[in-house]
């Protein structure tokens, strides 16, 4: 399809006598004709990066040409690299623009030079609809089987993690991490692209990263699922990078100074990557309301824990410490019991477990040795106090 694209553009540039591009309906280039001596920055910008620079998108914008329905004249615009006169011609389908065809216009167009467009914009038309038919129909049943994954039962699940890789998503990932998109729900575009478009090509342009094997997405708002899988348990510095890039991606100030994102831990199996996602969420939750963009949810356990025990207590979205605990010998239990009903005192410890008080400091540093528990820490203090209280009511 993209080799019909490119002859198209091709015998239209040989019947004009000009350079063309087509770009699709986010300014990505998609075919470019050979130069015929009328380059500019904006141009070369466009063949090198492929899309183009912040100061060109932004005038791109201010033209609103998913407006128009027919060939618009594009005056010089030099401050953004913009020197020659263009046209430019929205190539459409019946409800959305799909794309746009840049036509140099140093000199003027003439009769012949018009047909040949207007031929071109029609086979364009058809060529444009059927590949984003055929790559919608494919993302949105990627998109289906991602949401899948969050599913209740575990066989619903395991379905919907085969159907990504018999999709060929994931087949090389021996490790997944989930990420959640924080967003303000009450967000909605005046003009331009949809909220959920915005969000899909901030994605899609955030992901590209050499260590990530494979990924998928589900743009929503309030909270959009990020599934990235990697041969290798994941390095914090990808993870870190990714969020760096989705919030840069997201362009629209009303998107960018409002967005959030969580990042979960990782999980060996696509079909558990709901626990990810659960602590991506929690996590991302918490960035929003301390005021920060991203925050993992490994870095910000005892804080989680506690939104996770006073919302809806699950064991994925406690730390780890809690689930050695739970089979901790008797007598840690109790201390920690006593340590809370007791405010803390280790005079008061003392003496209702009957003990010295240097035993006391002794059996407190050895239950922060193993179980790596901070007492001085006033969110650990909190969340383990919550804990006992919620296993004795069970």
């Amino acid at each position: 399809m993209f080799d019909a694209l490119q002859e198209t553009i091709d015998r239209l540039s040989i019947a004009v006598g000009r350079s063309v591009v087509l770009d699709d309906a986010a300014f990505h280039l998609l075919a470019s004709s050979p130069h015929y001596g009328d380059v500019d920055a904006a141009r070369l910008s466009t063949l090198i990066n492929r899309e183009p620079d912040a100061r060109q998108r932004e005038h791109l914008g201010s033209l609103r040409l998913n407006m128009h329905h027919g060939p618009t004249m594009v005056a010089p615009h030099p401050e953004s690299g913009f020197v020659n006169p263009r046209v430019c011609v929205p190539i459409r389908s019946r409800v959305e623009v799909l794309g746009y065809l840049w036509i140099t216009a140093t000199a003027p167009l003439l009769p012949p030079d018009c047909y040949a467009i207007a031929d071109a914009v029609e086979t364009l038309e058809h060529m444009l609809h059927n590949m984003f038919e055929s790559i919608s129909s494919v993302n949105a049943e990627v998109e289906s089987q991602t949401i899948t994954l969050l599913a209740y039962d575990q066989p619903t699940r395991e379905a919907a993690a085969q159907e990504l890789k018999d999709l060929g998503m994931f087949n090389r990932s021996n490790w997944f991490v989930a990420l959640a998109l924080d967003l303000p729900v009450q967000w909605t575009a005046w003009s331009g692209p949809s909220p959920r478009r915005t969000v899909f090509d901030a994605l899609w342009r955030a992901m590209a990263a050499p260590t990530i094997d494979s990924y998928t997405f589900a743009p929503s708002t309030p909270d959009t699922i990020i599934i990235v899988g990697y041969r290798n348990r994941p390095p914090r510095d990808s993870l870190d990078t990714i969020c760096r890039n989705i919030l840069r991606e997201l362009k629209d100030p009303g998107l960018a100074d409002a967005a959030s994102v969580g990042v979960g831990s990782a999980v060996p199996a696509l079909a558990d990557v709901w626990r990810s996602f659960d602590q991506a969420s929690v996590a991302a939750g918490l960035a929003r309301r301390t005021g920060q963009t991203a925050t993992h949810w490994e870095d910000a356990a005892m804080p989680a824990a506690i939104s996770a025990m006073l919302s809806a207590p699950a064991p994925h979205l406690l730390p780890p410490v809690f689930a050695a605990l739970e089979t901790a010998p008797a007598d840690v239990l109790e201390l920690l019991e006593t340590y809370f009903d007791s405010g803390g005192s280790v005079a008061e410890i003392a003496a209702r477990l009957n003990v010295h008080r240097g035993t006391v400091y002794y059996r407190l540093r050895g239950l922060a040795d193993a179980y790596g528990i901070d007492l001085d820490d006033g969110d650990t203090r909190f969340a383990l106090s919550a804990w006992i209280q919620l296993r004795r009511r069970a």
